[in-house]
Order: C-alpha cells, then structure tokens, then sequence
C-alpha cells in the first residue's frame, strides 16, 4: 500500500503502532498511553516523540467500549 501523501493528523490507538508510526518520522497529535500502564503518559523511550500527542484516552477504555458495542456490517 502506498500513501500518496504525507499524512497532517495522525492519532494512534497502540503502543506498537505508536512505535511504528514515530519510526517512520511522523509526530501524532493524539495516542494512548501503553496498555500495560496506568500512567497517562507515554513510555519514557517514546516521551520525546510524543511531547505534542495529547492523551485520547486509555487502552481499557477503548477495550471495553470496543468489545461491548454490537458489530456492524459494512453498508
């Protein structure tokens, strides 16, 4: 898959992909906190790249809501 251009706004929702995204040089506005953490703040290694990214939320929070709400079928 190729993106034509490069992305303005950028949220993550995963630590990994939270790596991957600042591995390939892009700053998100938004992500959550690693799963495994209760902190509201990013990893220490991943700090300084997530220095402008505000906390959208928390792992769990996106867990539950995810795995409580019904499915839906694409339209």
């Amino acid at each position: 898959m190729t993106i034509p251009e490069r992305p303005q706004c950028v949220v993550v929702l995963d630590t990994a992909e939270l790596d991957s995204v600042i591995l390939l040089g892009i700053s998100p506005v938004g992500a959550i906190p690693a799963h495994m953490s209760d902190a509201a703040e990013f990893p220490p290694h991943l700090q300084r790249a997530t220095r402008a990214s505000t906390v959208v939320g928390r792992h769990q929070q996106r867990s539950r809501s995810s795995s409580s709400s019904p499915r839906r079928s694409p339209t």
